[in-house]
């Protein structure tokens, strides 16, 4: 079974999430949090296939971005939602330009069919297991 993070701190969108989940893509386990210091914890400590995350969190130091960051060397897809229509994109092409093709954008108000359409296309991308992540890094070495 795949698993997904959702980082949101809007409850409303989170029960959207849960809804879109429930009704069109029940096969896999979901996991919601709705701040960035313990997103980050799980990020970093707990396995997934997909992280869906806010980009304004409501927290001054840490912003889906930045967790969007920590989640990117593992290989895993990334999707960033945003009211904010070119900040996180500038943001990625500024800050992490390496990132710009892994990270999909998603504006608010979504249409739900377009987030689903982006939540298949991500979860069924062939990603790297830690423990392959892991014997390319050590080889390469």
């Amino acid at each position: 079974m795949k698993k997904v993070l959702v980082i949101e701190d809007n409850e409303m969108t989170v029960e959207i999430y849960k809804l879109i989940f429930g009704k069109y893509i029940p096969e896999v386990e979901v996991e919601y949090i709705d701040n960035g210091e313990e997103a980050v914890e799980r990020v970093t400590k707990n396995g997934f296939d997909l992280l869906i995350a806010d980009y304004n969190l409501g927290h001054p130091e840490i912003n889906g971005m930045d967790i969007a960051r920590l989640t990117y060397p593992l290989g895993k897809p990334i999707i960033i939602v945003s009211g904010h229509k070119f900040i996180p994109k500038l943001t990625l092409v500024l800050r992490y330009w390496d990132m710009i093709n892994k990270v999909s954008f998603i504006n608010k108000p979504f249409k739900i069919k377009n987030l689903i359409s982006h939540i298949q296309k991500q979860l069924n991308r062939p990603t790297t297991s830690l423990t392959d992540m892991f014997d390319i890094i050590t080889n390469s070495l």
